[in-house]
């Protein structure tokens, strides 16, 4: 979180996320770091675009996360 996600979206409201800028920085990612270490960003992250979205009340309307079957926790 304090590594890749805050650096890259703290400044930025949650509303003025957009799908193209997730997928521009997710492409910067894999382009960088190893498929795991990525996969473990983009999980987290789609973890708290949800949790903004089932937030009462909603943070936000939608996640801009494109849906991906993502579980909690490591298993």
């Amino acid at each position: 979180l304090r590594a890749q996600i805050w650096p890259h979206w703290g400044s930025t409201p949650l509303v003025e996320i957009t799908t193209h800028q997730y997928k521009a920085w997710k492409n910067s990612l894999e382009a960088t770091y190893s498929a795991n270490y990525v996969r473990d960003i983009l999980q987290v992250f789609g973890m708290l675009m949800d949790d903004a979205v089932d937030h009462r009340p909603p943070l936000l309307p939608a996640s801009p996360v494109p849906k991906v079957n993502r579980r909690r926790g490591r298993f």
